[in-house]
């Protein structure tokens, strides 16, 4: 197995409790990562209540390849500014991501992802800049959704 991480962070001119509500629900994550299809919400983990657990179809591309790939995700929400995150994905993918939600000064919030990636060798390099790709677009398009939506 072979390991990679990248990290980004943004300003977000709305309040903490609105990005970190936002995030903790993998539903609102549909209209802005861009290889997410569908999300299915599945049974919680007993032994686990806190973390949501989801099934995800992805559309990848590869070249003029254009292929669909489901998934385990979860999430667990860290009060008061944190969330953890893990997908488990074929073959031997895991994507572990750690969101910081800081509440500024002037009333707005700085959002930071930490994100670990662990594929097979010959994966590594694909999976890391789909996933960085993808994780840059979701931030972007986050920022403007929030930023621009009705309270």
């Amino acid at each position: 197995m072979a390991e990679r991480s990248f990290e980004q962070s943004i300003e977000i001119g709305v309040a903490a409790e609105i990005v970190h509500a936002f995030l903790a629900d993998l539903h609102n994550h549909r209209e802005l990562h861009p290889l997410i299809e569908r999300i299915e919400d599945l049974p919680p983990d007993p032994r686990r209540p806190a973390v949501r657990r989801y099934r995800v179809i992805d559309r990848m591309r590869l070249g003029p390849l254009s292929f669909r790939i489901a998934y385990v995700a979860e999430l667990k929400p860290l009060p008061p500014g944190e969330i953890a995150a893990a997908a488990w994905q074929t073959p031997r993918i895991e994507v572990r991501t750690r969101y910081q939600v800081t509440p500024r000064p002037d009333g707005g919030t700085q959002l930071r992802e930490e994100v670990l990636l662990k594929a097979p060798l010959l994966l590594i390099g694909y999976a890391h800049r789909q996933a960085e790709a993808a994780h840059r677009e979701t931030f972007a398009k986050l920022k403007v959704l929030l930023e621009t939506k009705p309270a």
